[in-house]
């Protein structure tokens, strides 16, 4: 057998003959430029001048890391959500300013006195307001959180405002100093004339600041077109009325055209629209009902009410403006009763029971939030509930109604 003889233990003997030690022929001139040739700065090469863990970046040790101080973050921010999420739920929603509305209690003045409130769907009644005071003719703002209503005090009216639960109970003002008396769609503002007429003023709820509205001439009445515009009601000679609107700070004054205008009106806040009657002896055409655009002028005689034997008075907008409850005076049988019709003036009258032979009996008709119940309180006392469109009603059980308002819930 021969032996394999291997290349590693003579590598070293290879590498000394092969690279025998010798000064290269450059090395004279390598030496005579470096000569020549300045230092670099000191401060290029920190380390030969200080200690090397002095100069040398030393490990963190330490050093707090990022990923908890984000993680601190991200459980913050979901704390600081979830507070957010939770007062917004706490805080109770408001309905909508303008159209229709989810359906809450009803508030009514009874006949002792006291401010009542009732659940249409069961019928359950509470007092509100009670006690010796003789409180009536409440009213809910359009938020459906405060109370409106009228208490006599060593025989004169004062006007007082509460909460929905009869708490908070403030005086607002004198009757005589606000005869007329509407809240902003806001809620936020309350709009008032004086007995007789005169400049509207509105005060601000959360401050109580007050300021006045420059008419051109003394007003009987004012509506809320928006919480920034106003439709005022000036009484002519007569049964004539003039309107026009205005902004809150006073400018802009236009008048309407609305010939022959009388009686009352009703309007559609948020959408413009006026209901107003009109009347003309001379050509028969009495009581008619119309509905003006305010913003686009254009102005409807309702042909429902083309009936040279009737008189229609006194109209109410429902909430989303397809219908009119109107006091239906006449029709070839004298006497009077409530009447639904559309508000683009098709088809007839829907007549409502009950019918009364006094043309001078009181009804006070409102509806539903929701625009599906038309609340009617009439002279004799009693109370109804009609469906809309169908007019079906039924009188309610509920004890001494005298004016009724529906409180707006959110949907």
């Amino acid at each position: 057998m021969t032996t394999f003889d291997r290349l590693e233990p003579h590598f070293a003997e290879l590498l000394d003959e092969l690279a025998p030690a010798a000064v290269p022929d450059y090395f004279d001139d390598m030496l005579k430029a470096t000569a020549r040739t300045r230092q670099r700065p000191a401060w290029t090469s920190l380390e030969r001048l200080l200690p090397m863990q002095v100069s040398a970046r030393l490990a963190p040790l330490g050093f707090p890391s990022w990923r908890p101080l984000v993680l601190l973050l991200v459980l913050a921010g979901l704390i600081l959500a979830l507070a957010t999420t939770f007062l917004a739920g706490a805080r109770p929603k408001l309905p909508p300013e303008f159209g229709p509305a989810k359906n809450g209690i009803v508030i009514y003045g009874n006949t002792t006195g006291d401010i009542m409130a009732v659940d249409p769907a069961t019928g359950t009644t509470a007092v509100v307001i009670g006690g010796a005071t003789q409180d009536f003719a409440p009213g809910l703002s359009p938020d459906g959180r405060t109370i409106m209503f009228v208490r006599t005090v060593d025989g004169a009216d004062m006007l007082y405002t509460a909460n929905l639960d009869g708490s908070r109970i403030k005086p607002f003002a004198s009757g005589a100093e606000a005869s007329w008396i509407e809240a902003s769609p806001d809620s936020q503002q309350l709009l008032y004339i004086a007995d007789g007429g005169g400049t509207p003023s509105i005060r601000n709820v959360a401050t109580g600041v007050v300021k006045a509205v420059p008419v051109a001439a003394p007003v009987d009445r004012a509506w809320w077109l928006s919480s920034t515009k106003l439709l005022v009601v000036v009484a002519e000679e007569g049964m004539a009325y003039q309107y026009s609107t205005i902004n809150v700070d006073g400018t802009d004054q236009t008048p309407l055209k609305t010939p022959d205008a009388c009686c009352g009106e009703a309007v559609l806040t948020g959408r413009g629209l006026l209901a107003w009657t009109s009347w003309n002896a001379t050509t028969g055409l009495t009581g008619r009902t119309h509905v003006l655009d305010i913003v686009s002028g254009q102005d409807t005689r309702l042909a429902s009410t083309d009936d040279f034997n009737s008189n229609f008075l006194d109209p109410v907008f429902s909430p989303d403006g397809k219908w009119l409850a109107v006091k239906h005076a006449g029709g070839g049988f004298g006497g009077i009763q409530l009447a639904l019709i559309a508000a683009d003036g098709s088809g007839a009258p829907i007549d409502l029971e009950p019918w009364f032979g006094k043309m001078s009996t009181q009804i006070d008709a409102s509806f539903s939030p929701d625009g599906t119940k038309l609340l009617v309180t009439y002279g004799d006392g009693t109370t109804w509930l009609y469906s809309v469109p169908g007019g079906r009603g039924a009188m309610v059980e509920w004890p001494g109604v005298v004016i009724a308002s529906w409180q707006r819930l959110a949907p």
